[in-house]
């Protein structure tokens, strides 16, 4: 990772040249150096062609040079991995998600929860029945203490619609105590009351709403 060119050109590493690289795992890379990227002076991926990789150890073989190029990476440690196609030009996008696919089980609580949520965009999207949101707020209150974000796009629907004058001092004093109160909630809270009072900018709920009947 650290070595500059002089030092991989001494151990065989350049452009154009056949070279073998043995692991103390075991594992042996061998193949015609292709290129190599780099950026910050540190050397990200070597790329090969005709390129073999297997262990030496047990003869398991990883990669064939019939596979095309072979692209690996090079570092220490392995900081953050994302899924999906490295190369989505040479494959397809439409492949199916795997059938055991991980999926949430909510509690009858959260699902109650997540119909409010689910209610207050139906406001949004449809901007009609403002009245429900006075009954949707006092639910988030009594039931869901810990929850801000409702509380919060409610305010902003009463602001811009114009609508429960009365509730709106009481939703934002209850935010801002929960603000207070709460430090790790405190950013959150006021950048979202600082986005209600600009013009032009929307909140939504980015929490997720499973189906529900």
């Amino acid at each position: 990772e650290e070595l500059d060119n002089v030092s991989l050109s001494k151990l065989g590493i350049f452009a154009g040249n056949k070279t073998r690289l043995s692991f103390e795992s075991g594992i042996e890379v061998s193949g015609k150096v292709k290129s190599i990227t780099q950026m910050g002076g540190k050397n990200l991926c070597i790329h090969f062609t005709d390129c073999l990789v297997k262990n030496a150890l047990t003869g398991a073989i990883y990669f064939k040079p019939e596979w095309g190029p072979y692209d690996m990476a090079v570092g220490e440690k392995i900081i953050s991995v994302f899924n999906g196609h490295a190369d989505k030009n040479n494959y397809p996008l439409d492949v199916a998600p795997p059938n055991d696919a991980p999926k949430h089980v909510y509690d009858q609580k959260t699902v109650a929860k997540q119909r409010i949520y689910q209610q207050i965009r139906t406001v949004r999207n449809e901007s009609k029945d403002f009245e429900a949101l006075h009954e949707l707020w006092l639910q988030l209150k009594n039931h869901y203490p810990e929850d801000w974000l409702g509380p919060l796009e409610i305010l902003e629907l009463m602001l811009h619609h114009q609508t429960h004058p009365e509730i709106v001092t009481d939703i934002r004093q209850y935010l801002t105590n929960k603000a207070n109160k709460e430090q790790d909630l405190q950013k959150l809270i006021k950048d979202g009351l600082h986005l209600i009072d600009t013009p032009g900018i929307s909140l939504y709920l980015h929490q997720e709403t499973p189906s529900v009947h």
